[in-house]
C-alpha cells in the first residue's frame, strides 16, 4: 500500500472538509428505509457508519438528530449497533465513519461535527449504525427543537433560527451555538466567527476544541518519575494549554515507530530510539489519560499530519481501555556525551559546575538555582531549589512564572465581566496570566475553598460555593488553576495548595467554573461561622470592628477567641495589642491558637532503636502537642546549620533523605515541611516552616552534627568528643555515656554523680528514683522532691475547705492544671488532693471558675491521674508542666473538701454522686471529720444503715466505740457484750466453743485433763 494512498486513508475530516450525504437502507439496500442501516457517502466512499464503543456515537442523542436531519428527518427516535443480527448486504459496503461527535444537543448539518475515517480494523459490522428517525414537531421562526427537553424551545436574545426542523440557533458574529448548553457563546479574544457559526476560527497554529470551546495548540514533552519535563527519554506527555495528560498505546495498529518519531520531532529531537508501554512509575497518578488512538504514517512531520483521539469530560472513561499502557519514549539526540546538553544545532558544553549525563537536553545546577534555556539562573529572592532542578520552589501563595515569583491574587467578575461584588464566577491573577479556577477534582468538604478565597479577597466568609452556572462570559477565560485544597481555616491562597497552567486542569471546562457568594458584614460586626447557619452577629461588649471583618478588636492583653466568638485574656506569659486575634510570645516560642498559649519548638536526633541524645540520626521536632519529623521540601545546609545550633552543636557535618528506610519513621507524623533559614540565622524563630504538608515518609531529614566514636560522648560546652569517665560506657554518636546502678549522667558536669540519700538508680539512668513516699526525682534540681498543697481563696489569703488548689515543692509554686473536670481519674486527684489536705473527701461536683488570681500562678502540673483506691497523691501519676490540650492556667483546679462536724458522719451517696455528712443516731456522737459514729459499749458502728448494732458472739466493746473487738483466745461472750470470760468448769474451750469434757475428765474452762 502507498504511502499516499495511507495519508488519504488517514485524513482526519473536520467541519466543512468534505460533503457527505447520509442515507437510511433496508436489508436489501434499497434508500428511503426507515428504520435501517446508516450509510455515508461524499460521491468518493460510500459505505457504513461505524461506533467502536457505546459512547462514540451519541454524546447524548446530538449525533442520532444530525444523522436523521441529514437523512431528511429531525429527530432520532432510537439507535443501536447491529451487533450478532447482521444484514448480508452490510457486508458488500466497506467502513465509512467513525468516531463522530456531534455534541449533546446535535448539529444542524453534520459538517459541524467531529469524525475519523476509519483505520483498518477500527470496526466490524457488529459496529454498523442501524438509526430510527422520525419526524418531529415543527418549531415556529426563532425557535429550536430541544432534544433533551424533547420541546420547541425559543433561541436566546441575539439569535435567530428559521424554525421547522432547526435544531440549533444561528448567533451572531463572534460568537458560536454551543449544541451542548443550547445558547450563544462568545468566541475567546484570540478567535473570530461569522453569523451562524457552530465554531469559532482559531489563529493560525492553533484548533478549535469544540467541548471546551477554545483554541488550543498541542505540545509535547517527557517527564522523568519525578515529574521534571524537558527530559530526552521518559513519560511522554501531551498538553493542549487546557489538559495535560498522557498518551496511551490501545491498540497495536495505533501508536508505532512512525508516531515516536513525530514525536520526537515535534520536541526538537532529531528521531527517537525506542519507545515501550510496559513500564509503571508512580507519576502515572498524577495524570489522566488524554490521548489515544495516536497514529502517524512515514510522510508525517508534525502530530498535525497525524490522528488521534482526545479525552473529554463526556467521554473520557472511553479515550483509553483499561488494557491500554501509557507511552513511554526515548528519543536520539545525536549521542551528546557528558557534561554537554542537546539542542537541535547540536551538542552544547555545559557551564561550569553545572554537570550532565550522556545524551542529556539540560545541565544540573547546583541548590538554589535552575536551568533556563542554555545556562543556570539564581532563583529570586525568596524561592529556593535543589541540585539539578528545572524551576524554582516559591513562597506559599506565590506561582513560578516566567523565572520570578508572582503573588496569586483573586477576584469576582459578574455576567457582564465587571469585577468589584462580592459574588460571580472567580477569576485567578498571576503576571500576565487571568484565567478561570477550575472546581474539577476538588476533595475537600464543602465550601473550605470558598472560605479561603474569600477571605483573601477582603469578605470575611463564604455564603454559597458553586461549580456551575451558564454566563456567556465563561468563554473568554481559560482555566488557570486547579486542584486547589485550603485548609480549613486559612485566610490566604499561602494556606492551600493548588496547580497552575495546564497540570491538573484535565476535564476542566465551562461547567466547572467555581462560582462564589461571599459574606459582607457592616461596621461593629463580625463574620460567625461557627453555628449552623453563618451570619454577621453584633460585636460584644464594647468592642469594634471594620467592615467585613471576622472577627472583634478586643482591648490591649486581650485577644479574640474565635471558638468562643469574644475577647480572652493572653495567658501570663504573652503580651497583646488593640485588636489582637492572638498573643505574642517572648523569643523562641509561638502562639498556639489551639491550646491558646505560648509553645515552642525543640529538635532531637535519634537513632532506629529510638535512642535519644544523639548527635546523628533522623531529626525529630517537639512543638507541645507531639513529636513528628521534618520534611526535606526547601531544606538546605543553612536549615541543617540552625537545626543544629537549637540542639546546642557549633554547627552541622551533613543532611540527608532517602538514603535510610527506618521503621520508626512511621511511628510519627510528620510535623513540619518548607523549612528555609536564611545563612545568617542563629535560631529556628529567624526561620520560616509550614505545618501543611505534601510529603512522605521517604522525605525525612536525617542529620549529622557531630560524630564520636563508642565510650565517648560529644560534650556541648566543649564543643568536642570527650571520653566517657571510668565504668562507663557507650555507643557511637551519643550525647551522653551510660552509667552504673545507683549513679546517674550529670550533662553539666559531663560524669556519672551518685544518687542522693534515699534515693536508687538502675544502669544507664540519667535520673534517680526516690524511695520515699510521696516524693519524686527532680532533674533540674537533682534531689528527690515532695509536693504540699495549700487552698487560696479568690484574693490570694489561706482557704480552708474550699478553693484554688496551689501546690509548692520548695523552689516553684504554681497551678495544677485540668481541661476534663468530669474524667474519673482527675476525680480521683480531686478526692486524693483532700485527702493530702487533712479533709475526707472532695464533692464530686468540680466548678470552674474565672479568678483573676489564677493569672499569677505558672503551670506547673497536668494531665493528674489516680486510681480509685488512690489515698494520697503518692499514688497518682501527673505531667510536669502544661499538657498539650490544657495549657492555659485559667483552667486550675477548684476544690471543694468535705469536712464534716463533731456528732456527723462521712456519707457517699452513690445515687445523687455527692458526698454529705449524716447526724449520728440520737445519744451517739463522733469527733470532727469521722467516718463513723461511737456506739455504747456492747455495740458496733454499721457504716451501711448508719445505726449501732450489737457486737456479735465472740466480740465485745468495754467503753464508747466504733468497733466491736474480737475475743482473746481462750474466751468466749455472748451477743451485745461489754466484755469476755472462759467456759464454765467441766468444759474446753475450742475455736471459740465450749466442748463438755468426758466422764472420767476434769475441764477447768479452758482444756480438759485426766481425774
Amino acid at each position: 500500500m502507498s504511502s499516499l494512498f495511507l495519508l488519504a486513508l488517514l485524513c482526519l475530516f473536520t467541519p466543512g472538509s468534505s460533503f457527505w450525504k447520509f442515507y437510511i437502507v433496508d436489508k436489501d439496500g434499497h434508500t428511503g428505509a426507515n428504520p435501517g442501516l446508516l450509510i455515508a457517502d461524499n460521491g468518493r466512499v460510500r459505505g457504513t457508519v461505524c461506533a467502536v464503543t457505546d459512547d462514540d456515537f451519541a454524546i447524548g442523542k446530538g449525533s442520532g438528530i444530525t444523522m436523521c436531519r441529514d437523512a431528511g428527518y429531525n429527530y432520532v427516535w432510537q439507535w443501536s449497533r447491529a451487533g450478532n443480527t447482521t444484514w448480508p448486504i452490510q457486508h458488500t459496503f466497506p467502513f465509512a465513519l467513525s468516531h463522530m461527535d456531534c455534541g449533546r444537543g446535535g448539529q444542524n448539518s453534520f459538517q459541524s461535527c467531529e469524525y475519523y475515517q476509519p483505520l483498518p480494523g477500527d470496526c466490524t459490522h457488529a459496529d454498523d449504525i442501524l438509526l430510527s428517525c422520525e419526524v418531529g414537531p415543527r418549531c415556529p421562526a426563532d425557535h429550536f427543537y430541544n432534544n433533551q427537553l424533547e420541546a420547541c424551545q425559543a433561541c436566546p436574545p441575539g439569535a435567530s433560527s428559521q424554525g421547522n426542523y432547526s435544531v440549533a440557533c444561528e448567533c451572531q458574529a463572534m460568537h458560536y451555538w454551543n449544541s451542548d448548553l443550547h445558547t450563544c457563546m462568545a468566541c475567546p479574544g484570540n478567535s473570530t466567527s461569522q453569523p451562524g457559526a457552530t465554531a469559532c476560527v482559531c489563529p493560525q497554529g492553533l484548533y478549535w476544541e469544540l467541548d471546551s470551546g477554545m483554541c488550543l495548540k498541542w505540545s509535547f514533552t517527557l517527564v522523568d518519575r519525578y515529574g521534571n519535563s524537558g527530559m530526552r527519554s521518559g513519560l511522554l506527555i501531551a498538553d493542549n494549554g487546557r489538559a495535560r495528560g498522557t498518551v496511551c498505546s490501545d491498540y497495536i495498529q495505533y501508536y508505532n515507530n512512525e508516531t515516536a518519531r513525530v514525536n520526537c520531532l515535534d520536541m526538537g529531537f532529531p528521531g527517537f530510539k525506542s519507545w515501550s508501554k510496559w513500564q509503571s512509575w508512580a507519576i502515572q497518578e498524577r495524570f489522566q489519560s488524554l490521548v489515544s488512538r495516536f497514529y502517524c504514517t512515514e510522510a508525517d512531520k508534525t502530530y498535525e499530519d497525524c490522528r488521534f483521539k482526545v479525552a473529554t469530560p463526556q467521554r473520557k472513561s472511553s479515550v483509553c481501555p483499561e488494557s491500554a499502557r501509557d507511552v513511554f519514549l526515548e528519543c536520539s539526540t545525536g549521542g551528546c556525551p557528558a557534561n554537554t546538553y542537546y539542542t537541535p544545532q547540536g551538542c552544547v558544553a555545559c557551564p561550569d559546575h553545572a554537570p550532565s549525563k550522556p545524551n542529556s537536553t539540560y545541565c544540573y545546577c547546583p541548590a538554589a538555582h535552575y536551568w533556563v534555556g542554555d545556562r543556570c539562573a539564581p532563583c529570586p529572592a525568596g524561592a529556593t531549589s535543589q541540585y539539578g532542578a528545572l524551576a524554582c520552589q516559591c513562597a506559599a501563595g506565590r506561582v513560578w512564572d516566567a523565572g520570578s515569583c508572582t503573588p496569586l491574587t483573586f477576584t469576582l467578575v459578574d455576567k457582564t465581566g465587571k469585577e468589584g461584588g462580592s459574588s460571580g464566577l472567580v477569576l485567578a491573577r498571576y503576571g500576565a496570566a487571568r484565567g478561570k479556577v477550575c472546581g474539577y477534582n476538588t476533595h475537600v468538604p464543602t465550601k473550605v475553598n470558598g472560605e479561603v478565597l474569600c477571605r483573601s479577597m477582603g469578605y470575611p466568609g463564604c455564603i454559597r460555593q458553586l461549580n456551575y452556572d451558564n454566563w456567556g462570559i465563561q468563554g473568554n477565560y481559560t482555566s488557570l488553576i486547579g486542584s486547589l485544597t485550603c485548609r480549613k481555616g486559612g485566610s490566604s491562597i499561602a494556606d492551600c495548595s493548588f496547580f497552575t497552567g495546564s497540570s491538573y486542569l484535565y476535564g476542566c471546562g465551562n461547567d466547572n467554573d467555581l462560582f462564589l457568594q461571599c459574606a459582607s458584614c457592616p461596621e461593629n460586626t463580625f463574620y460567625d461561622e461557627h453555628g449552623y447557619y453563618h451570619k454577621c452577629a453584633d460585636c460584644p461588649g464594647n468592642t469594634t470592628s471594620k467592615r467585613n471583618s471576622q472577627f472583634c478588636e478586643c482591648p490591649a492583653q486581650h485577644y479574640w477567641h474565635f471558638a468562643s466568638a469574644g475577647c480572652l485574656k493572653c495567658p501570663f506569659n504573652s503580651t497583646s495589642g488593640p485588636g489582637a486575634t492572638s498573643c505574642e510570645c517572648g523569643k523562641g516560642f509561638y502562639w498556639d491558637a489551639l491550646s491558646r498559649y505560648c509553645l515552642r519548638y525543640s529538635f532531637s536526633l535519634v537513632d532506629q532503636d529510638l535512642s535519644q541524645d544523639m548527635t546523628s540520626g533522623l531529626l525529630l521536632t517537639t512543638n507541645g502537642q507531639g513529636q513528628g519529623t521534618v520534611c526535606d521540601d526547601r531544606y538546605s545546609d543553612a536549615t541543617a546549620r540552625v537545626n543544629c545550633l537549637d540542639m546546642g552543636f557549633p554547627g552541622f557535618q551533613s543532611w540527608w533523605f532517602g538514603r535510610e528506610s527506618w521503621s520508626v519513621q512511621h511511628t510519627y507524623p510528620i510535623l513540619l515541611d518548607e523549612f528555609v533559614c536564611a545563612d545568617n540565622a542563629s535560631s529556628y524563630t529567624d526561620c520560616s516552616y509550614s505545618t501543611l504538608h505534601d510529603c512522605t515518609h521517604d522525605e525525612d531529614i536525617f542529620l549529622a552534627c557531630a560524630s564520636c566514636p563508642h565510650n565517648s560522648f560529644y560534650s556541648k560546652e566543649l564543643q568536642k568528643c570527650v571520653p566517657c569517665p571510668l565504668g562507663a560506657s557507650s555507643r557511637a554518636n551519643s550525647l551522653l555515656c551510660v552509667c552504673p546502678a545507683d549513679t546517674y549522667w550529670n550533662s553539666d558536669a559531663g560524669d556519672c554523680v551518685s544518687c542522693p540519700l534515699n534515693s536508687t538508680s538502675t544502669q544507664g539512668s540519667d535520673a534517680c528514683e526516690c524511695s520515699e513516699a510521696g516524693f519524686y526525682w527532680d532533674s533540674e534540681h537533682r534531689q528527690c522532691l515532695q509536693w504540699k498543697f495549700r487552698l487560696v481563696a479568690e484574693d490570694g489569703t489561706p482557704a480552708e475547705s474550699q478553693g484554688l488548689l496551689v501546690v509548692d515543692n520548695g523552689y516553684e509554686t504554681g497551678l495544677p492544671v485540668s481541661c476534663d473536670l468530669k474524667d474519673q481519674p482527675f476525680l480521683n486527684f480531686a478526692r486524693a488532693s483532700c485527702l493530702e489536705l487533712g479533709f475526707i473527701g472532695q464533692d464530686t461536683q468540680v466548678y470552674p471558675h474565672d479568678w483573676a488570681i489564677q493569672e499569677e500562678y505558672p503551670v506547673v502540673m497536668s494531665n493528674m491521674s489516680c486510681s480509685n483506691s488512690a489515698n494520697s497523691f503518692a499514688d497518682c501519676s501527673y505531667l510536669r508542666g502544661p499538657a498539650p490540650h490544657c495549657l492555659n492556667s485559667l483552667m486550675g483546679v477548684y476544690l471543694s473538701c468535705v469536712t464534716c462536724p463533731p456528732n456527723t458522719t462521712f456519707h457517699f451517696d452513690t445515687n445523687s454522686q455527692f458526698l454529705r455528712c449524716d447526724p449520728c443516731p440520737r445519744g451517739r456522737t463522733s469527733p470532727a471529720e469521722s467516718f463513723s459514729c461511737l456506739c455504747s459499749p456492747g455495740s458496733t458502728w454499721n457504716a451501711t444503715s448508719k445505726t449501732c448494732d450489737y457486737c456479735p458472739t465472740n466480740h465485745y466493746s468495754d467503753k464508747d466505740t466504733v468497733n466491736c473487738t474480737q475475743c482473746p483466745s481462750g474466751t468466749v461472750a455472748p451477743m451485745a457484750s461489754m466484755a469476755c470470760g472462759t467456759c464454765p468448769l467441766g468444759h474446753s474451750w475450742s475455736n471459740y466453743t465450749c466442748v463438755q469434757c468426758p466422764r472420767e475428765e476434769y475441764g477447768d474452762g479452758v482444756k480438759c485433763s485426766p481425774s
